[in-house]
């Protein structure tokens, strides 16, 4: 299984969904990252990249902790 660490803000409020192929539930959100550098002219830049993210829940029931806006570690 591959992963990936992804530290952002969260864009809209989470979707919550069910797979039509076995009824699985999980939830696709939108995650903001910022990064920053110098360029050759000694000024800051700042660069916003969208990530989707898709989570897969496997306990029943389980609620999804994700807001827009909030930081997500």
């Amino acid at each position: 299984m591959n992963s990936v660490t992804i530290v952002g803000l969260v864009g809209a409020d989470p979707q919550q969904r069910q797979a039509r192929n076995n009824g699985s539930k999980f939830t696709v959100l939108s995650v903001a990252t910022q990064r920053s550098w110098k360029n050759a002219e000694d000024e800051w830049v700042s660069k916003v990249e969208w990530h989707r993210v898709v989570v897969i829940w496997n306990l029943p029931g389980m609620q999804y902790p994700f807001a827009a806006g909030q930081l997500l570690t």
